[in-house]
């Protein structure tokens, strides 16, 4: 049975790092994002401080954030941002009014501020004035807005520093909006917090103040969530959504509620999925751009503003990477780091140094010069036979210095360094399923979707 192979949007970043401008961005009403030298940029809306260079004023194009060049990754939440550093240590600043910072203080900060001194944060998602993020020890965290007891402590109770849920240390995805979502190593779904239409795919309308589990299925691999709606991709690239429908943003094209998991249409080739308000985006397997729900101000990208009840293919290419959804407007990041935003623009959230909407992807920073070198050295290169049973055969014009295969949970199987045109990897030891094989010639770093059967 042929099954299509889904990276993790942690193992996406890693995988697509060297070849970026960009390698790692959130979006809202302002944008956070780390260049691949590590140095943190943001613009558009800064109201309360959330862009962090020390100023309440909006910026229409990518400005630099201080001169540190060790950022690892960003989230952009309600008026606020959080980050953290190759160090493991976690920073925030802006709208701090709810503990959204978790600084143990309600007040905002305009620059980066250093959140306790615990060196081991792994994850992070901020959400409408709350945020959860993940430890390298697999434990699970949340501080701020609780109203709908979205920290998950089992109260509803807001608390200006971080503190644990629960005591389960397998954690491995996290999603925030109004409601949160997570998916543990196991490939169990969870979510909890708001779930006013259904959101939480339980069958009920009623909040949840604790991980509340999602059905029984074990093979989810992303899930994002909107302001009240979820979307998520199994492992067999079909593509499931529950919640808040009157835009069409659970593609099934109807406009009604589901408060229990569907499954939308019948593909089996999604790979990476984003939603933050009444829109969802997703990309397939071979680069193409999908969009659905609200387009009042052109989130979706398809030149019109007008709502789609099921996933429409956005033509401008197959080359994509990484999607973004902001409120009411979008990003995409191309294989080669180009990054591109659309939809609405009256705080400069595109970047493009105006405040005009844009229905239209327009390119914010063309980086196709970092990937010519890239595309020279892999135009030869060979990976077969896919999908494979024993032996998976590599061939190059170039000589190959490594070789990684990875599992879907992001974890390092098999390793070979060598220095060979000519490899062979022995993969009848590993269990059927998908797997990512990583190739190194030349310092330059490709991937390669693999199916074991």
């Amino acid at each position: 049975m042929k099954k299509i192979l889904l990276l993790s949007g942690l193992l996406l970043s890693f995988i697509f790092a060297n070849a970026q401008c960009w390698s790692d961005i959130s979006v809202n009403t302002h944008s956070v994002a780390i260049k691949t030298d590590g140095t943190l940029w943001s613009w558009g809306h800064n109201s309360q401080g959330q862009l962090g260079d020390g100023t309440t004023v909006n910026k229409l194009s990518p400005i630099q954030i201080g001169t540190s060049a060790n950022w690892s990754r960003v989230a952009a939440g309600d008026e606020f941002t959080m980050a953290i550093k190759t160090d493991g240590t976690l920073w925030g600043w802006g709208l701090n009014i709810n503990g959204a910072l978790g600084d143990g203080t309600n007040l905002n900060k305009t620059v980066p501020t250093q959140i306790g001194t615990a060196n081991n944060w792994s994850k992070i998602s901020a959400g409408a004035w709350y945020t959860i993020a993940i430890k390298t020890d697999g434990t699970l965290w949340s501080w701020g807005y609780n109203y709908h007891g979205q920290l998950g402590n089992g109260t509803t109770i807001n608390s200006n520093m971080p503190v644990q849920v629960g005591t389960a240390n397998n954690w491995s995805q996290i999603a925030v909006r109004e409601h949160a979502l997570a998916i543990k190593t196991d490939g169990t779904l969870w979510g909890w917090g708001n779930n006013f239409y259904g959101q939480l795919g339980d069958g009920t309308t009623t909040d949840k103040y604790v991980p509340t589990q999602m059905g029984s299925d074990t093979n989810w691999v992303e899930v994002a969530g909107g302001n009240g709606h979820t979307i998520g991709i199994k492992n067999n690239g079909t593509l499931w959504a529950c919640g808040f429908n009157t835009w069409g943003e659970l593609g099934d094209g109807t406009s009604n509620n589901s408060a229990t998991l569907i499954q939308i249409g019948t593909a089996e080739d999604w790979l990476h999925i984003a939603a933050k308000a009444q829109h969802s985006l997703a990309i397939k397997t071979d680069g193409s751009l999908w969009v659905w729900g609200y387009n009042v101000f052109g989130q979706l990208g398809d030149g019109t503003t007008t709502d789609r009840f099921i996933p429409t293919q956005i033509s401008v290419g197959n080359t994509f990477s990484r999607v973004l959804s902001g409120l009411f407007n979008s990003s995409v990041i191309k294989t080669d780091g180009t990054l591109m935003n659309w939809g609405w623009n009256i705080h400069g959230e595109l970047g493009n140094g105006t405040t005009s909407d844009s229905l239209v992807p327009i390119i914010i920073t063309n980086c196709t010069d970092l990937a010519t070198t890239e595309t020279q050295i892999f135009e030869n290169f060979k990976v077969y036979p896919n999908p494979v049973t024993d032996v998976l055969h590599f061939s190059s014009d170039e000589k190959i210095s490594k070789i990684e295969v990875h599992n879907m949970l992001g974890q390092m199987v098999q390793i070979q360094s060598v220095n060979a045109n000519e490899i062979r990897i022995e993969m009848s030891s590993l269990t059927i399923g998908n797997y990512i094989v990583r190739v190194t010639i030349d310092n330059n770093v490709k991937t390669f979707k693999v199916i074991k059967k």
